[in-house]
């Protein structure tokens, strides 16, 4: 169920799709939405072995990163390397 500025998702409802990264597979929260572009959450989980990426940008106002198994290493402008 969503309406502007509310969303609701549960885990018994979680739908895994590819996106933007192969070894990567997203399932969309719905905030993005529901703030009108202003944040965005997904749950993230490997979906193979080789992982590469190239730097890119999200354009939110808010960006969470949660590492629930395993880790990740990220650089963020202004901020630096970040493990």
């Amino acid at each position: 169920m969503t309406t502007k500025g509310f969303v609701v998702s549960h885990a018994r409802d979680a739908r895994f799709e590819r996106g933007l990264r192969s070894f990567f597979e997203y399932r969309d929260l719905g905030i993005k939405q529901a703030t009108e572009g202003r944040a965005a959450a997904h749950v993230i989980r490997a979906s193979g072995t080789e992982f590469a990426s190239q730097p890119h940008c999200h354009e939110t106002s808010f960006q969470l990163v949660y590492v629930l198994k395993g880790w990740i290493c990220v650089w963020l402008e202004g901020e630096g390397e970040f493990t």
